[in-house]
């Protein structure tokens, strides 16, 4: 947490904040990242029911996998 604050304390005004300044924080763009592919915003699930005689799903559950944890 400590490395977060310290790469968003690197503005010294407002002002500076922007899109451009802000892609630029690393860190922080992969905490946002992460907290994205582990909490979508939005109900975006791949629905999946798996084939009968699963090995490692019984049959008859239904599976579903954000679209956001897929992507790398």
């Amino acid at each position: 947490m400590k490395k977060l604050v310290d790469e968003v304390h690197t503005f010294n005004s407002p002002q500076e904040i922007n899109l451009v300044s802000v892609h630029k924080l690393k860190y922080l763009t992969a905490c946002l990242n992460e907290t994205m592919r582990l909490y979508p915003p939005v109900i975006n699930m791949l629905w999946h029911t798996p084939p009968t005689g699963g090995i490692f799903i019984p049959e008859g559950v239904s599976v579903t996998s954000s679209s956001n944890s897929m992507c790398p």
